[in-house]
């Protein structure tokens, strides 16, 4: 039974990568708004290249919570999944964030979208 555990723990941690990434914007939806108007006052006072504060934020939170979530279902459940497992998984979901960098676009929205839930499996494996 822990092989089907070990076996189907990545498609779970991709489901509740997935189901974060829908609800992470929603709950900071009102944060994100209040980025956004000081990001553009700033801009305009100081000319700084502009990146996105909002979508490093948000992917951050998606990464740490992705991270939380997959333990507490390891616990919860009884899975017996190693912690080594677990960060073979988040090393997984990172290459799979990875590789969807989109050259084509602007380099602040895409470091916001691909490399902030790097940091936020990192800092998730960190805390928890």
């Amino acid at each position: 039974m822990d092989f089907l555990y070990y076996l189907l723990f990545p498609i779970l941690a991709y489901l509740i990568n997935i189901i974060v990434s829908i609800f992470v914007p929603l709950i900071l939806g009102p944060f994100t708004w209040l980025i956004l108007k000081f990001q553009k006052q700033l801009n305009a006072i100081f000319q700084l290249y502009s990146w996105r504060y909002d979508t490093v934020l948000q992917g951050i939170a998606r990464g740490v919570m992705t991270i939380y979530l997959l333990q507490f279902v390891n616990r919860a459940y009884n899975l017996n999944i190693s912690n080594w497992y677990l960060y073979l998984t988040a090393i997984g979901l990172s290459y799979l964030s990875y590789f969807s960098w989109n050259r084509n676009n602007y380099i602040g929205y895409e470091f916001g979208l691909v490399f902030s839930p790097i940091i936020g499996y990192l800092i998730g494996i960190l805390v928890f």
